[in-house]
């Protein structure tokens, strides 16, 4: 039974996205096929030859991993932080709402100005307290440039996660793999730009994959230091859903894979641990939150509901629409405002149909994975504080723009075709080669920032995804979808229909 539903998620993943590749290089909207495929193709040849030097030089790499590991997360961390203060841009939306609360309250004590956008939504609202902690130690020092603080927070998430996924590389394959995972990062050049996207995507990435890390590390330990660690799974897990509630599924992931392997007593202990530090600090925060600042009776009415994403998401191309905002504002909670957005759910459905879903979901599927930069430019091109010749690179009307663009996108595309090969190769290989895969298929998902595992499978030793986070409606992702980070800023909200 086991073996049949480890050999149903790999069909499932690798149906799924085969058709997702061949859409987002074939009806492209933003790049040419032509180009893609040639640049994805390059790509991949440069990537097969660093990956057979990597077998060559095993010993080398296995002396001086340590050193490696270090000298790449620092160097990732300082080009992220000079690129993104060179690109300082001056926030607006909800990323200014983010940003720009968190300094008026470290500056008078509250952050008022900003009420009306977090009653409506708060699932922003720990995100902004997030980084306010920060700003509040930065201004202890007399540090008052927030917005550089906020990139070497944001620099900080992303250059560790790099440094964490390679080190779950290591764990649940070898030191080779663990290096290759580094090159992925490295040759993906907008991680590099990353630091400067301050939003709830990057203050979370880093948490799933320490959690993914930590769960690896306890299966290896006894005793209290296995309590401590189910200890930090849940203090990492609590803050990482805080910011962004989806990183919560990585812990049903990691629940699946307990129960899969019938592991129950460990299930038991990981859910108790994260279940009670979640309810004590979410209980905490909104004890404190809308006793100090917010009215609950004003939030109930306000809040956008999450069904709201789930309709706009069954309109045009599945992006931010004004008029359907406009339509949920119109009817308070009094109003029944749920069964109102739930019948527009439905009469969108019925009136698309089969067909109608199955093409919104490629155009959707398009939009998700068919933008390599993950939208960075969407950051940058918000108000710009400076003029360099980056912005050539980074921002849509630059000169450069598409060059960038089309080799981020390959990239992109030529890690989804390597992870399609090992998975292609699991589902047709027979019972004795599939012995070798050491993790669980559960982590052939991976969080919103292309955060790459690599594990020994058949052909190309398993390219594989570390964490499940967007695994349910995210406003934009679905049920086992392994998402690298949002191809653009825009709310994408709902699930590709054909992949539930």
């Amino acid at each position: 039974m086991k073996k049949k539903i480890i050999w149903l998620f790999y069909l499932l993943f690798v149906i799924c996205f085969t058709f997702t590749a061949i859409n987002i290089i074939l009806h492209n909207t933003y790049y040419k096929a032509l180009h893609l495929i040639c640049v994805t193709t390059i790509c991949l040849v440069w990537l097969t030859i660093i990956y057979k030097n990597l077998s060559k030089n095993e010993k080398f790499i296995e002396k001086n991993y340590n050193k490696i590991l270090i000298s790449f997360g620092i160097g990732m961390f300082i080009i992220e932080i000079v690129l993104g203060i060179a690109l300082r841009y001056d926030p607006l939306w909800d990323v200014g709402a983010i940003h720009k609360g968190a300094i008026e309250w470290v500056e008078t004590g509250t952050f008022e100005n900003y009420y009306e956008y977090f009653y409506r939504f708060p699932n922003n609202l720990a995100a902004m307290a997030f980084l306010h902690s920060f700003f509040k130690i930065a201004s202890i020092f007399g540090i008052k440039d927030y917005f550089a603080v906020s990139v070497v927070i944001n620099s900080i998430m992303v250059s560790c996660t790099t440094v964490i996924v390679s080190l779950i590389c290591k764990k649940i394959a070898d030191v080779k793999h663990a290096v290759f995972a580094l090159v992925l990062f490295g040759f993906s050049v907008q991680f590099y730009f990353l630091g400067g996207a301050v939003y709830t995507d990057m203050l979370s990435v880093m948490f799933p994959v320490l959690f993914f890390y930590l769960y690896l590390n306890s299966k290896e330990q006894s005793g209290k230091r296995k309590i401590i660690t189910y200890i930090l799974m849940g203090l990492t897990i609590t803050i990482g859903s805080l910011n962004k509630f989806t990183v919560i599924i990585i812990a049903i992931a990691v629940g699946i894979d307990l129960l899969i392997n019938r592991k129950f007593k460990e299930f038991t202990k990981i859910l108790v641990s994260v279940v009670s530090i979640m309810m004590i600090f979410n209980v905490t925060f909104n004890l404190y939150m809308y006793s100090s600042h917010l009215d609950r009776q004003t939030a109930k009415g306000e809040n956008t509901p999450y069904n709201h994403w789930v309709m706009m998401g069954l309109k045009g191309d599945g992006v931010y629409n004004p008029e359907d905002y406009e339509f949920t504002r119109k009817y308070d909670y009094d109003e029944n405002r749920n069964s109102k957005i739930n019948k527009e759910i439905f009469d969108r459905i019925k009136k698309l149909g089969f067909c109608g879903i199955f093409d919104l979901a490629m155009t959707k599927s398009t939009a998700d994975f068919g933008n390599g930069t993950y939208g960075a430019e969407d950051f940058y091109n918000c108000n710009p504080q400076t003029d360099t010749k980056l912005h050539n690179w980074i921002l849509p009307e630059g000169k450069n723009y598409k060059k960038y663009a089309t080799y981020a996108t390959s990239m992109h595309i030529a890690i989804l075709i390597l992870m399609l090969t090992a998975a292609w190769g699991f589902v047709c290989s027979d019972d004795e080669k599939r012995k070798k895969q050491k993790s669980s298929p559960l982590s052939i998902c991976l969080e919103s920032g292309e955060l790459f595992c690599i594990n020994k499978c058949i052909q190309f030793k398993q390219i594989i995804k570390t964490s499940i986070n967007y695994f349910i409606i995210k406003r934009r992702q679905v049920i086992l979808y392994p998402c690298l980070p949002e191809a653009f800023l825009s709310e994408l909200c709902l699930p590709c229909p054909c992949l539930l």
